[in-house]
């Protein structure tokens, strides 16, 4: 279970030698100002932070990374490494049981070369996402161990599990609903059928008597609904960013396949070739299984599948329109090569019976059957890591993530007033930065910084006042006076 682990180290270990980067200035900023304890008490207006997402636990880790290490990013990436490594052992502990360790280790290493998670494993704005994952994960184990042997300590465990998951973000909302109606599905006994008198009644019985059993997933669902109601205002319970450009429409619905293609960066025959082995997983398990477990498969795997893409429907807009923000695709995409998974264990499972007729004989005998999972796992393997070193960091992206840290030092230390020109990262970024070179170094106004494309004022500025520019050459990976133009034409 060591081997994504060691994958994940061997691969993103340079990560400690990143930046702050994107949102983590201004997230760093509102912990300084505000606390920990605020981002869980106060309403997110309280806090002048825009009340798209709900997500106190995100500030309880920068706040530890700030404890930890201050202003110096080291001490985050290693807490970040170190929440990577503790969710994959967990995962890793979680479909061990059902799939075995093979199949479990070969679905996390094609998922840590997956390009949305070395976006994830590079900003440390994104460590809800895999904290949050942690938690739901032991939750699920929790809830396993009840299932096994009902002790109320599992399922009260599994419970505040829960409740952390969702602190971490609303995506894992779902998780308690779905582990009710897996009990439901899955425990319903015969005599409840029976006495039910029809499927309907026997399937409303079952669920009634799920949420009595598991009333703690029940407890946490109904306290969350007032309390972000508080956090982000009633009229925005269910509402994600509020920018009329990023609003989702239905038939980006239609776009999502194309956009998954490019967030993972497949090409069509990767695509075809992932769907052809689900395709052939899910028809052998169809035309194996008794009819009665067949219903309950298709109907707790459509719950499942829903509860992982429903939360996608908020931010399709970024996703299909402007191509950006990978990372909303985590659980969708976990999900995906989970389903890869199983659907492996079941074509290989389908070489290893027995011949008709031949009761004594396996269609090819266990060590080629063994051999051949293998190879299929190695081909998706060598797949994945061929696109990421296509596509993701740290084989691409490597001049970014040294100009933020260029950039970064400068801004935020620098007695120089000057005008970083075309400077990476948005705009709240550096204002975070000049906050904090203000209210916790103590610092006098120094450098400031503008985006690409949005300089034209930030220069007449500059003029106005005599303050000089720098720019960022990627070549020497440092910054180098220029003059105050706004473009090409102008500076020639």
């Amino acid at each position: 279970m060591l081997l994504p682990v060691a994958v994940l180290l061997a691969a993103y270990h340079r990560v400690l030698d990143a930046w702050w980067m994107a949102d983590d200035s201004m997230h760093l900023l509102s912990v300084i100002r505000f606390g920990v304890p605020a981002h869980f008490l106060r309403p997110l207006s309280d806090l002048e932070l825009t009340p798209s997402n709900l997500t106190p636990w995100l500030y309880a880790s920068y706040g530890i990374d700030y404890a930890l290490g201050g202003l110096d990013p080291r001490g985050a990436y290693i807490h970040h490494l170190l929440s990577w490594c503790a969710t994959l052992l967990a995962l890793g502990v979680a479909l061990r049981r059902w799939l075995g360790p093979i199949l479990a280790a070969a679905i996390l290493v094609w998922f840590v070369l997956s390009l949305p998670t070395s976006l994830l494993v590079l900003l440390l704005c994104t460590r809800h996402y895999v904290e949050g994952l942690f938690a739901a994960t032991l939750s699920i184990l929790a809830y396993s161990a009840y299932l096994r042997d009902p002790r109320r300590r599992y399922l009260m465990f599994s419970a505040f599990c829960y409740a952390w998951a969702i602190s971490a973000k609303e995506i894992y909302v779902p998780l308690g609903p779905v582990l009710i109606v897996y009990q439901a599905v899955f425990g319903m006994p015969r005599d409840l059928i029976i006495s039910a008198g029809s499927p309907v009644r026997a399937w409303l019985a079952a669920i009634m008597r799920s949420c009595r059993m598991l009333w703690p997933y029940l407890v946490v669902c109904a306290a969350y609904v007032p309390y972000r109601g508080y956090m982000l205002g009633f009229d925005r319970l269910l509402a994600g960013y509020s920018e009329a450009a990023w609003k989702t429409r239905p038939s980006m619905i239609f776009d999502l396949p194309a956009t998954w293609e490019w967030a993972c960066g497949w090409k069509h025959w990767q695509s075809a070739a992932w769907l052809a082995l689900i395709g052939a997983g899910i028809v052998r398990w169809l035309a194996t299984t008794r009819p009665d477990i067949r219903l309950r498969g298709i109907a707790f795997g459509t719950i499942v599948a829903l509860s992982l893409l429903l939360p996608l429907y908020p931010v399709l807009g970024l996703l299909t329109a402007y191509r950006v923000n990978t990372h909303y695709l985590l659980l969708p995409l976990l999900g995906f090569l989970v389903l890869a998974g199983w659907s492996t264990r079941e074509c290989f499972a389908e070489l290893n019976h027995q011949k008709a007729g031949a009761p004594d004989l396996p269609l090819v005998g266990p060590a080629r059957a063994g051999i051949a999972v293998l190879g299929c796992i190695a081909f998706f393997g060598f797949t994945q890591l061929a696109t990421a070193r296509r596509h993701a960091w740290p084989w691409q992206l490597h001049d970014e993530v040294a100009q933020y840290k260029v950039e970064g030092e400068f801004e935020l230390r620098s007695a120089r007033q000057s005008l970083i020109l075309d400077a990476i990262g948005p705009a709240w970024h550096h204002y975070g930065l000049q906050q904090i070179r203000r209210i916790v170094l103590g610092l006098p106004s120094g450098p400031t910084a503008c985006a690409p494309h949005q300089c034209a004022a930030a220069i007449v500025a500059a003029r106005e006042a005599g303050i000089g520019c720098v720019r960022y050459r990627e070549d020497l990976r440092r910054l180098d006076e220029t003059a105050c133009t706004n473009s090409i034409a102008e500076r020639l």
